[in-house]
């Protein structure tokens, strides 16, 4: 079962750099919860394929990716696999560049992804970078 989880992980990673959302949206499960920092402007918990696209989207508005992403899959389970993720990034709205490092806890479910529990290594230097004042 881990290997299967590891290469549904490594589908998800080249869908995301291919940008091809309808690919990304046939890896979710429908009832996938995707929860991000309540302090990022797409935070808080998304429910279902469409909550995925939304953050997904919301995100390709927000930042734009200058590099590769350097990913390190980790089995952790029969259900997860946690991805670390780094990129570096340019806030579009202010051009302001971010190192971004973070973590990602999958729960897998009848071959989809049915949870995403994000943790970012530094949600102030993003807030910095794209100038965002709410909460």
């Amino acid at each position: 079962m881990s290997e299967e989880n590891i290469q549904l992980l490594h589908e998800f990673a080249r869908e995301v750099v291919a940008k091809d959302v309808e690919g990304l949206r046939r890896l979710m499960h429908d009832d996938v919860v995707v929860r991000e920092a309540p302090t990022l402007p797409y935070g808080g918990d998304h429910h279902g394929p469409e909550g995925f696209v939304h953050v997904y989207e919301t995100v390709q508005k927000l930042w734009e990716f200058t590099e590769e992403f350097k990913y390190t899959y980790i089995d952790a389970g029969p259900e997860k696999v946690l991805l670390m993720v780094e990129v570096e990034a340019i806030a579009r709205s202010t051009g302001r560049h971010v190192p971004l490092r973070l973590a990602e806890v999958f729960t897998l479910r009848d071959r989809k992804i049915a949870e995403i529990d994000v943790f970012y290594w530094d949600t102030a230097a993003m807030r910095d970078a794209l100038e965002y004042a709410g909460s």
